[in-house]
Formats: structure tokens, C-alpha cells, sequence
């Protein structure tokens, strides 16, 4: 079910489309602009010549639109409309600009995009803190882990272990965990195997790593399960599938194979 309805997202809806059908001025801009940025950022075309670039890990309506193409005494304008549009404003902002300041926009709307995603009022310090050392014990240490994705291979991978973790607690919540519980846990393996898609390597892991830290911080059952089953089947997991992670990190949670998670009453 879960493998379903998050499938592996092919690369012509990530990062693909019909440049052709844009100015080679603005098609240079967009090629530029997706360079720095990863597969949560998805770029189409519509059908009447509109771009459209998606933040898919918003909630909100965030995207980017050039809806018109205007030449002008040898410069190009360009129709866009954005949201968020500020700090402030999460709503829909029109203008109409150069195509040589086209690149400003969506910088600027690509780092707002990242600060609203980033932002949770419920989250506190020592969280955050917590979350932070985790994620130096768990990182990945490729040179571009910080900036590529996972290719498909590794997508796979991450996910079969997610639905391997997610079938295990359906099997037994019940013994482990109250309703509520089994509720927060239900969304956050569903959350993490949609970040595999739309996060960088370290991306993923920072996000992993704040899952974990939130473990600890539930009742004991569901909380020491949690934390376990994300270190044996998805840490351990992946290292045997040739993830780079610290090796005197993972010797260390190679003990936690020879612990186990006690669900009696």
C-alpha cells in the first residue's frame, strides 16, 4: 500500500521538460536555477506555455509561474506571479520583470520556499539540539551528500526499509503503543519516506535525525521502539546496501541488533 502511494518519482517530472518551448534566454536562467536545487523542486510546462515550478514538501500552494514573454527594444519581459511572496506574505505576488533579473526572483522565492519548510513553532531548543548531535552521528559522508539526492537505487532501497519498519509496527502498535501514539508514528514514517524523494542525501538525514530525537521524547514503548527500528532497519539497512556513513558511528549501533525491543505488557 505504502510503496503505492509514494512511488519512485521518474526524472522527467523532477527535473525535465520541454525547454524548447522556451525563450533561450530564460531556458538558460531556468537550466542555471536547477542546479541548485534538489528533486523537491519540480518543473513542468503547461500545455498553453506556462512554467511552473512546484515546491512539493509545502502544505500551501508554493510555486513559481512565468505566464508571459514579451520582447520589448531587444529585452525579454517576463509575467511571473509567486507564493510565497515574503517573509510576511505567504499569499500570491505578481510582477513583471527583465529576464536578466529572473534568476534574483527565484532565488529569492526558492530561499523563502526553504524557510517555511524549515519552521515549526511546535519544535523547542533542546530538540533542535538533540536533533543536531544525532545528525553528526548519522550523516552521510559522501562529498555531495549535502546538495545531490539519493539516485534510484538508494531510493529503494530507503524505501523498502520504510515499509518494512511501517509493516512491523501495524503488526504490533497495539502492544506498544496507544492511539494517539500509533497515530504521531503512522505520520512520521509516512513524512519520512516522502522526504526520500524530495531531499538531498543529508537532507533526508537531518530529518531522520529529528524524527529520532522526537522518539525520545514519547512514552517509553513507543519511543525505544522507534528509535530502535530506525537505527536497525533503516541505518543498519542501508549500510549493508553501501550508504557512507560514519563507521565508528554505525559500530556503535551495531549493538542495538543484540537489544531487543521488549512490546509485553
Amino acid at each position: 500500500m505504502a510503496s503505492q502511494l509514494y512511488p519512485y518519482i521518474p526524472k522527467r517530472f523532477r527535473k525535465g521538460f520541454d525547454k524548447g518551448k522556451l525563450p533561450l534566454v530564460v531556458t538558460k536562467v531556468i537550466a542555471d536555477f536547477q542546479k541548485t536545487v534538489n528533486a523537491c523542486f519540480v518543473f513542468e510546462i503547461s500545455q498553453d506555455g506556462v512554467l511552473i515550478i512546484h515546491d512539493r514538501r509545502a502544505e500551501a500552494n508554493f510555486n513559481f509561474k512565468i505566464t508571459k514573454y514579451n520582447l520589448v527594444q531587444e529585452h525579454v519581459w517576463l509575467d511571473i506571479c509567486y507564493a510565497p511572496s515574503s517573509i510576511l506574505e505567504p499569499a500570491l505576488c505578481q510582477d513583471c520583470i527583465m529576464s536578466t533579473d529572473l534568476m534574483a526572483h527565484l532565488d529569492h522565492w526558492k530561499k523563502l520556499c526553504n524557510e517555511y519548510d524549515d519552521t515549526n513553532p511546535h519544535t523547542d531548543q533542546e530538540l533542535l539540539t538533540d536533533a543536531a548531535e544525532i545528525f553528526e552521528d548519522i550523516k552521510i559522508i559522501d562529498d555531495d551528500s549535502d546538495t545531490v539526492g539519493f539516485t534510484v537505487i538508494e531510493q529503494l532501497v530507503l524505501s523498502e526499509c520504510i515499509d518494512r519498519l511501517r509493516t512491523n509496527f501495524h503488526s504490533m502498535q497495539t502492544a506498544i503503543a496507544s492511539e494517539k501514539q500509533r497515530r504521531e508514528i503512522d505520520e512520521i514514517l509516512v513524512e519520512l519516506k516522502i522526504r526520500i524523494y524530495t531531499e538531498s542525501k543529508n537532507g533526508f538525514m537531518r530529518r531522520l535525525a529529528g524524527f529520532m530525537a522526537k522518539s525520545r521524547r514519547m512514552g517509553v514503548k513507543p519511543g525505544d521502539w522507534l528509535f530502535k527500528s530506525f537505527v536497525i532497519e533503516i541505518l543498519l539497512e542501508s549500510l549493508k546496501k553501501g550508504f557512507h556513513y560514519n563507521p565508528y558511528t554505525m559500530a556503535y549501533y551495531q549493538s542495538y541488533k543484540n537489544d531487543p525491543i521488549n512490546t509485553t505488557h
